[in-house]
């Protein structure tokens, strides 16, 4: 729930749990009447009691306080938008979401604590996130972001995460490209107990073409290996996904899609989902 106060001329002040304004996927497009391909990205996916699996992210969500800005930027019809946020920010995810999250198929295994995001009221230390997105907006026709967070995620309030992302979309008549890339820097200690940073890097591209009812898409999603100390402790993951779609209604479409994993099984996915 949220509450939005909408009384100033170029600002909206919002309040409570909301959907954070992280790149745009996980913001705007992944209810399944909305995303267009019967998978998630690479960038923001599923998760197990706030733990990710075949993502960088889950849906970021999270209890808090926001204001939105968005100005004119001259006659051209350009536009600024802006947005900040403070909210609970991050904690260790609990030993058995780590390990769901392990059993699904394509997880990729990472020496640095698991996190869970978005998962409780009360936060686990007195520190807090605080997270922002800007970006330039022309018309309906293209958009550009980059977006921030930070937090102390650790009991103690020692231990940053961090990460920023950049995100871009473009529509010409029914055409639409969409691509966003993220890094998310973590620091932990290591079984020695010396200080180390985690790294890791993902990126989708998305491209559709909207033909009356019908609508082919093709989504490749790449999550670079994690490194520490700039060598690789895990492997890399692809996966693309080509599909098309039926529009029954604006927000009614049935969607069928082959799935091709790096290093999994091929599968054939297919989903009809209603918007209300």
């Amino acid at each position: 729930a949220q509450v939005d106060y909408e009384g100033l001329d170029h600002a909206q002040i919002v309040a409570g749990k909301f959907l954070l304004p992280f790149g745009l996927f996980g913001e705007r497009l992944h209810p399944t009447w909305i995303n267009k391909l019967p998978a998630m990205t690479s960038l923001f996916g599923m998760d197990h009691e706030g733990v990710p699996y075949n993502s960088l992210f889950p849906v970021l969500s999270d209890l808090g306080a926001m204001i939105r800005v968005a100005a004119p930027l001259g006659d051209g019809g350009w536009y600024f938008n802006g947005s900040a946020y403070v909210a609970q920010g991050p904690s260790l995810a609990d030993e058995d979401a780590a390990g769901e999250s392990a059993e699904e198929p394509g997880y990729i295994d990472v020496p640095a604590p698991q996190l869970a995001w978005g998962r409780s009221f009360t936060d686990n230390n007195k520190d807090k996130m605080l997270g922002g997105r800007i970006g330039v907006v022309k018309g309906p026709s293209f958009e550009a972001y980059v977006s921030a967070l930070h937090a102390l995620y650790d009991p103690e309030a020692v231990m940053d995460v961090w990460a920023t992302a950049l995100s871009l979309e473009w529509r010409h008549a029914g055409f639409q490209l969409l691509t966003e890339g993220a890094l998310l820097a973590q620091d932990f200690e290591n079984d020695a107990g010396d200080p180390k940073t985690q790294n890791r890097k993902a990126f989708y591209t998305e491209v559709s073409n909207r033909m009356g009812s019908w609508e082919p898409v093709v989504r490749v999603n790449y999550i670079a290996d994690a490194t520490v100390d700039g060598e690789s402790v895990s492997g890399h993951q692809r996966t693309v996904i080509a599909g098309i779609d039926y529009w029954f209604g604006p927000s009614i479409p049935l969607k069928v899609a082959m799935v091709f994993p790096q290093g999994l099984k091929n599968r054939l996915a297919i989903q009809w989902a209603f918007g209300f």
